[in-house]
């Protein structure tokens, strides 16, 4: 699988030990004071994976497998796109035709008809990609704009940007009391 491929490796403590989440998202994604809020709630309902559902990871491989994408062009924030829009089964369809060995061609997906949150998901994938703001930080900090589910799989996005794919294998720490 494409997320073992890498050299770089999750973030690590001083101490040698992975982080989990709720260390890694406060720590890595942007924290101003309206944003907080909706990272310490996103942390309290992680449900031990950054995978939406049974599918995600597979429609993100067979994007890499499919694709030819050579991580020459940029492989972080390529990556991190893909996790935005394999995310959804809809939102995969439609962006079937947009990936080729170079990148992405967001002007390649149909967008006729697509629900408000797979279009968040479009243009916070777009923003991260070419690095123009589709979506602020005034918009993720409103529940009303981006809704929580939407708000996580773009924090999660962020991190695979900073530590590259190979974050998604963090899972939820069990707890000893």
């Amino acid at each position: 699988m494409f997320k073992y491929q890498y050299q770089q490796r999750c973030p690590e403590r001083t101490d040698g030990a992975l982080v989990c989440y709720g260390e890694t998202i406060t720590d890595n994604v942007l924290t101003v004071s309206a944003i907080r809020h909706r990272l310490a709630y996103m942390v309290s309902i992680f449900p031990g994976t950054m995978w939406r559902d049974g599918g995600h990871e597979g429609r993100m491989e067979s994007v890499r497998y499919f694709s030819g994408f050579d991580p020459c062009y940029g492989m972080n924030a390529y990556y991190a796109a893909v996790y935005l829009l394999t995310s959804d089964i809809d939102l995969y369809r439609r962006t079937m035709n947009c990936y080729t060995p170079t990148g992405i061609c967001f002007d390649r997906a149909r967008r006729r008809d697509i629900s408000i949150q797979n279009y968040d998901l479009l243009g916070a994938a777009k923003t991260i990609y070419y690095g123009v703001p589709d979506l602020t930080l005034d918009d993720l900090a409103n529940y009303e704009i981006i809704d929580t589910e939407t708000f996580q799989l773009i924090a999660n996005a962020l991190l695979i940007v900073r530590y590259g794919p190979e974050i998604l294998q963090i899972v939820r720490r069990r707890s000893y009391a």
